[in-house]
């Protein structure tokens, strides 16, 4: 299964649209955009708001989408405090 970054990536690369084109239409920085791409462990996270924002602006269906990106999300948080956890007993 794609992540949400690649099916944002793919939407915007279908449309024929660099990051800061998308970000300029939209009215938000290219690194919004940049960084709901490329979510992961080490990047900020955007909101579910922009996440839906930038869906619709691909013309995509914002809800299977968000759901996703909330499991992403999760999944992300539960390892970082892992890692969190980890480094204290190492500590």
């Amino acid at each position: 299964m794609k992540t949400v970054g690649e099916i944002l990536s793919k939407a915007r690369w279908d449309k024929g649209l660099t990051v800061r084109q998308v970000a300029g239409q939209m009215g938000v920085s290219a690194m919004t955009i940049s960084f709901a791409e490329k979510m992961n462990a080490t990047r900020k996270m955007v909101s579910n708001d922009v996440i839906v924002k930038i869906a619709e602006f691909y013309g995509l269906d914002p809800d299977p989408i968000v759901a996703q990106y909330q499991k992403e999300q999760a999944t992300i948080k539960a390892k970082n405090k892992a890692d969190r956890t980890a480094r204290k007993v190492e500590g």
